[in-house]
């Protein structure tokens, strides 16, 4: 695998909104748009450019948001922060969550970690990120 450089913090990169339900209305994100799932491997993924997701992804998305390096790499829950390591010419990951899910055993430790990735997930939502555009899949069925 090729070594990346660290990405500037000035540095813009795109999520695909592949659910509607991410949207809360047209200016607002949700912070479901940043939840991990198992096979995420405590890491959201992000694409270059527009165009990346476009070729990457194989079904139609609701839109694009926009997410702010620097404002990711600002937030901080817990004194725990989050990075931006990018992992491939157009693909990005967001890196630093809790991955709760290697806890299975310790119940309590799980809910303590989930809660915190929630948390990280909302900061991302309302401080590193915007809807950059939203597209006629998501338009038509509104």
């Amino acid at each position: 695998m090729a070594a990346y450089q660290r990405l500037p913090c000035g540095t813009i990169l795109f999520r695909a909104i592949l659910h509607k339900d991410w949207i809360r209305d047209a200016n607002q994100i949700d912070w479901l748009a940043f939840q991990l799932r198992k096979e995420d491997k405590g890491k959201v993924s992000l694409f270059t450019t527009i165009e990346a997701i476009q070729e990457e992804l194989p079904k139609p998305t609701y839109g694009n948001i926009s997410v702010h390096v620097g404002r990711v790499r600002d937030i901080s829950v817990d004194g725990d922060k989050l990075d931006v390591e990018q992992d491939r010419d157009v693909h990005v990951s967001i890196v630093g969550m809790p991955d709760f899910w290697i806890e299975e055993d310790d119940k309590r430790k799980r809910k303590v970690l989930k809660n915190k990735v929630k948390n990280f997930c909302e900061d991302i939502a309302e401080k590193a990120s915007r809807i950059h555009n939203l597209s006629e899949l998501y338009l038509k069925n509104e």
